[in-house]
């Protein structure tokens, strides 16, 4: 059983069993299995880079897929200001041969990230696919005051100043 797993490349001949994190590629890339377990409690570091995203992709048939049963997952997107995800859906996970996820035991799956409000992980049979959709990104634009904003805003400070120091003096 791994405790964590990251990098790009191939894992062949023995099932993986992960209970931790997981971080496919090297930035935005894949990582191929033969056989893949996901157990509860696993948290999915997620790159994605505009149109391209992070995948797993099982090679095995069988059961060569697997989640635990009602488990509990998240998904971490990460992703910068300039990289802001531009598809509406992106594969997470990708397996050949049977179907072998429970639609009724998929689990519960958390989406977070530092730009990323919210988003849900969907099971595609007929695909045999996970895929990330429906992520709402956070509005990150960042307010700047125009320079003539501030000059205004100064000289109204001054006048209110310069006012009251008037009223102050007609009333010695």
């Amino acid at each position: 059983m791994f405790q964590s797993l990251s990098g790009g490349g191939s894992i062949t001949g023995s099932r993986v069993v992960l209970e931790g994190p997981l971080s496919p590629g090297n930035s935005v890339g894949t990582l191929e299995v033969e056989q893949f377990t996901f157990l509860s409690g696993s948290i999915y570091h997620w790159d994605v880079l505009g149109m391209l995203g992070d995948l797993v992709w099982i090679t095995g048939g069988g059961d060569a897929f697997q989640l635990s049963d009602d488990g509990l997952y998240t998904v971490n997107v990460i992703a910068s200001l300039s990289d802001l995800p531009l598809l509406t859906e992106y594969v997470l996970f990708q397996w050949a041969g049977n179907d072998p996820v429970d639609p009724l035991n998929f689990g519960t799956w958390l989406v977070q990230g530092d730009l990323v409000l919210d988003g849900e992980v969907v099971y595609r049979p007929g695909d045999n696919q996970i895929v990330l959709t429906n992520l709402q990104i956070a509005d990150v634009q960042q307010v700047i005051p125009e320079p003539g904003s501030v000059t205004l805003f100064g000289v109204a400070g001054l006048l209110f100043v310069l006012r009251r120091r008037r009223k102050t003096r007609g009333r010695r």
